[in-house]
């Protein structure tokens, strides 16, 4: 019986491949490229249900030059005009409200989990046990968004990303 179930088990596998791959050839040629790459993103999620181990030298290099096409640079010619009133933007850690608004209106469901493979279902999923831990009193409830949001706070700081 197991090898009858791992024999099924692989062969919906191909066949979930095959699909998707069809899926997304179809989409490449009605010059669908966005629904293709989530085509292939969903397919990945669901055959391997993790993200990809991130590439340490990649994120270095992509650091290096982000850092250089941020850097601040005398411009090199007249001023452009400004017909808009400045105003003073918040460099503030983000405070116990700020962290649960960012998270509740801007992460979105589905994606890949990223470099430290949290996924927003995992992390919506943090700040709701949270919420619920403050209204039952169980503080405990709250320590994985704890866990998660004073590392979020500590880079805000100090400037330096944790590897």
């Amino acid at each position: 019986l197991g090898q009858e179930i791992t024999a099924l088990l692989k062969e919906d596998k191909k066949r979930r491949a095959t699909s998707a791959a069809a899926d997304i050839t179809a989409h490449l040629a009605d010059g669908s490229l966005k629904e293709a790459w989530h085509t292939a993103k969903r397919w990945y999620c669901v055959a391997e249900n993790r993200a990809p181990k991130p590439c340490y030298e990649t994120m270095e290099k992509q650091t290096a030059e982000r850092v250089q096409l941020y850097e601040k640079v005398e411009p090199s010619g007249e001023p452009i005009p400004i017909n808009a009133v400045p105003f003073a933007v918040p460099d503030a850690v983000p405070g116990d409200l700020k962290i649960p608004e960012a998270v509740k209106d801007g992460l979105k469901r589905g994606r890949a989990g990223g470099a430290l493979l949290f996924k927003a279902e995992h992390i919506k999923q943090w700040l709701k046990d949270m919420e619920e831990g403050e209204k039952a009193e169980k503080e405990e409830m709250g320590d994985k968004w704890q866990a998660f949001v004073r590392p979020i706070q500590m880079v805000w700081k100090t400037g330096d990303i944790p590897r």
